[in-house]
C-alpha cells in the first residue's frame, strides 16, 4: 500500500492526503466490522458504559449535581488528552473500539473514568482520603487494564 502512496501525483490541495485519510477510514471501518464488532471484548466495553452511567445515576449527590459534573467533564477533558497523545505516539494501542470513526477507548474516557473519580471525589471529604481514593483507583484502573486487554 505504501508504494501506492508514494505514485499518486502531489497537488497543492492536499487531495491526496484526503484521499489516503478516506481509505485508511474505509480500512479501519472495515477491520472493525470483521473482527470487533459482537466480541466478547466489544460486549464488555458496552456494559462498562451501560454499568458506569446506572452506577452514577444511583450513586451521585443530586444537590452536588454540577460540581460532579464539572468535575468529571474536566477529569474527561484530561484522560482524552493523554490518551490521544498516548495513542498517537504508539505508547499503547487498543485493540477494540466501541465505533471506528470515534477515538479509541471511548466508553472508558467518556463515561467510566469519569464516573468513577466523580464518585470517589464525592465521597472523600477530606484531601488525605481524596489522595489515597484517586491513587487507588488510579491503581486499580491499570491493573484492571492490563488483565483485560
Amino acid at each position: 500500500m505504501l508504494e501506492k502512496i508514494r505514485t499518486f501525483p502531489t497537488s497543492p490541495d492536499g487531495e491526496q492526503i484526503s484521499y489516503v485519510l478516506k481509505h485508511l477510514t474505509y480500512a479501519r471501518i472495515d477491520k472493525w466490522l470483521d473482527t470487533e464488532v459482537n466480541t466478547l471484548g466489544w460486549w464488555f466495553l458496552i456494559a462498562l458504559a451501560a454499568v458506569s452511567l446506572i452506577i452514577w445515576l444511583k450513586l451521585m449527590d443530586k444537590r452536588r449535581l454540577l460540581e460532579l459534573a464539572f468535575y468529571g467533564f474536566t477529569i474527561m477533558t484530561i484522560v482524552i488528552w493523554l490518551d490521544q497523545v498516548g495513542y498517537e505516539l504508539g505508547i499503547w494501542y487498543y485493540p477494540i473500539d466501541i465505533i471506528p470513526v470515534f477515538p479509541p477507548a471511548t466508553s472508558i474516557d467518556y463515561v467510566a473514568l469519569p464516573v468513577m473519580y466523580a464518585l470517589v471525589y464525592q465521597y472523600c471529604n477530606s484531601w488525605k482520603k481524596f489522595i489515597i481514593g484517586i491513587s487507588l483507583m488510579a491503581g486499580v484502573s491499570v491493573l484492571f487494564w492490563n488483565l483485560c486487554w
